[in-house]
């Protein structure tokens, strides 16, 4: 339903935790977010080797960093991500971890989440509580390196 709201050039944002989800959930968030959206780009929240949190941008249209300099020049934006601590533009790409591009060949085989088989809804109450946070760290650092076997 979001991407068919979206504006050619908008994007839909959405938050997901790392911890207490297993990788196999993981990888079904993101294949499941990428199945929706044609351009995607991943950040994890505190920079790519640590944080708790990813952020994923999803887009009907092509999505880069190549205007950053000039988005942080709109003193509205630059107010907005500085409340999150990113001043500059090495602020913002510490967090990037990927785009669809890398994303999913890390995704493949991955279960779709969907209404009808509640993948995500059955199985992450299961892992609440466990010590998943460090595999799922390991993952993305590998992930950002293109270092997936």
């Amino acid at each position: 339903m979001g991407r068919q709201r979206l504006s050619d050039h908008g994007v839909f944002v959405q938050w997901v935790q790392i911890y207490q989800l297993s990788t196999d959930s993981l990888r079904s968030v993101l294949a499941t977010y990428q199945s929706v959206f044609p351009h995607v780009m991943v950040f994890r929240v505190g920079g790519a080797g640590k944080g708790k949190d990813l952020i994923l941008v999803g887009s009907n249209s092509p999505l880069n960093l190549d205007l950053l300099s000039q988005r942080l020049a709109d003193e509205r934006i630059a107010k907005e991500i500085s409340r999150a601590d990113l001043k500059t533009e090495a602020d913002v790409r510490s967090w990037y971890i990927c785009d669809e591009s890398r994303l999913g060949d890390a995704v493949i085989g991955a279960t779709i989440n969907t209404d009808d088989n509640m993948h995500i809804e059955t199985t992450v109450p299961k892992e609440a509580f466990r010590p998943l946070m460090q595999t799922n760290a390991e993952w993305l650092e590998r992930l950002k390196s293109q270092d997936l076997d």
